[in-house]
């Protein structure tokens, strides 16, 4: 985790909640965003490591794109998972 993905994750988090939809409590909303970010980027990277193990039809994933491609997607739900957790 590096202090950089908890700290843009927070200042998103603290713009989105003041934003006509959020609830106004920018405090909140960068501590949700700085936290699903760190496991969103967490589970992302986790995911593109240990994509050379995983075969689809029997053929190994290879393809930078499509391995990129598969961990923002799970980096995403974790990330969402976390922040939604966080935030009740």
């Amino acid at each position: 985790m590096s202090l950089s993905t908890f700290v843009g994750g927070a200042i998103n988090g603290a713009e989105m909640a003041q934003l006509p939809g959020g609830d106004g409590d920018s405090a909140m909303g960068a501590l949700v965003g700085g936290f699903s970010s760190v496991v969103g980027g967490a589970a992302g990277r986790l995911a593109t490591k240990s994509l050379g193990r995983i075969a689809i039809n029997g053929l190994g994933v290879k393809s930078p794109v499509l391995k990129g491609t598969i961990g923002g997607v799970l980096g995403g739900a974790g990330g969402g998972y976390a922040g939604s957790f966080a935030g009740g």
